[in-house]
């Protein structure tokens, strides 16, 4: 789920292969968008009005919030199998999506703001940095 708190609209990846678009102040529905199959999460750019819906077979669909009645499909991105949970920085505008080709999981606690949010960083097993904060984790994995 992700959320337009200027709007009140709540946007919601669904197992029916829609992102439904609805309004935190009624409840109701207000627009949907065909997405792929596997939806893990959402995201949504209030500079950009897009919400994004990441899905497990591969693809990520953006929609455009063109007003709040309205939420139409701009692209649909190929990603990979698999890289369903997705991140948003609303500063960068850049997102991230996890893929499951994992041997370590290393966990970062970050303040925002007003928000605290946790990040998972992952690492294939020939690029996991050895600091030393996190060499006494060496062969440990940290899955939430």
């Amino acid at each position: 789920m992700a959320f337009d708190a200027t709007h009140h609209r709540l946007f919601v990846g669904c197992h029916n292969k829609l992102m439904a678009m609805l309004d935190t102040e009624t409840g109701k529905v207000v627009a949907t968008v065909p997405i792929g199959a596997g939806v893990d999460g959402c995201a949504f750019d209030d500079a950009t009005q897009l919400a994004f819906a990441s899905c497990g077979d591969g693809t990520t669909t953006i929609a455009k919030e063109e007003t709040p009645q309205k939420l139409t499909t701009i692209q649909t991105l190929k990603t990979e199998r698999g890289a369903r949970t997705i991140a948003l920085d609303p500063q960068t505008h850049r997102r991230w999506q996890a893929v499951q080709r994992v041997c370590r999981i290393v966990t970062f606690l970050s303040s925002g703001c007003n928000n605290s949010f946790l990040i998972s960083i992952v690492f294939a097993k020939n690029e996991f940095p050895q600091t030393a904060e996190n060499h006494h984790h060496k062969g440990e994995t940290n899955a939430h």
